[in-house]
């Protein structure tokens, strides 16, 4: 199994988790956070915001990470021609019966 589907599996999986837990649990609850409280909300809708708020904020971790990894590939591309081009002068220095 390659990674892009076991990603999808685990999303998969996930998704057929929460919507379990959704259809048995349709009570109304309150919620309080610092100093905000809401009136009283299903708990399903607040299940549905949690994993909508996780997902953004892996994705948007995940992206970052992304990111900066290309930036660290697309400095090494460079320090890896520029390299590639020292070596080729050297080698041109070194036998300059073959620049003829």
């Amino acid at each position: 199994m390659n990674k892009v589907s076991a990603y999808l599996f685990g999303a998969v999986v996930f998704i057929i988790t929460i919507v379990v837990f959704i259809l048995q649990n349709d009570t109304q609850v309150s919620i309080q956070f610092i100093n905000w409280k809401s009136s009283q909300i299903s708990l399903a809708v607040v299940v549905l915001i949690s994993a909508c708020i996780g997902a953004l904020i892996t994705f948007l971790l995940s992206g970052y990470r992304a990111f900066k990894t290309g930036q660290k590939i697309k400095k090494l591309i460079n320090a890896n021609q520029k390299y590639e081009r020292e070596i080729e002068a050297l080698k041109n220095k070194s036998n300059p019966k073959d620049q003829v």
